[in-house]
């Protein structure tokens, strides 16, 4: 699943290189290198979660994750749709 969210992020980002002007493409890389630095973060503190015991805890820090990378999917598809307005 959270494959399938990356993939989905990929997607896009090649989408937006493809389209937009260079210029405008590296304001579009900058800000998913500082996302990166976001989502790593969000993921130390989802990983608490593994840290108890149980079946239950490691879903909710899987389903934290995902929902991270799918947020940004769905910013990066908005924009990408946006564009081709």
């Amino acid at each position: 699943e959270i494959k399938l969210r990356f993939f989905k992020c990929e997607k896009y980002l090649n989408l937006l290189k493809s389209t937009l002007p260079e210029e405008d493409f590296e304001k579009i890389k900058k800000s998913q290198e500082e996302w990166e630095e976001y989502k790593e973060a969000q993921f130390r503190v989802a990983e608490i979660m593994l840290k108890k015991d149980g079946t239950m805890h490691q879903n909710v820090a899987v389903g934290l994750k995902s929902g991270i990378i799918e947020e940004r999917a769905k910013e990066l598809e908005s924009f990408y749709n946006l564009w081709k307005l």
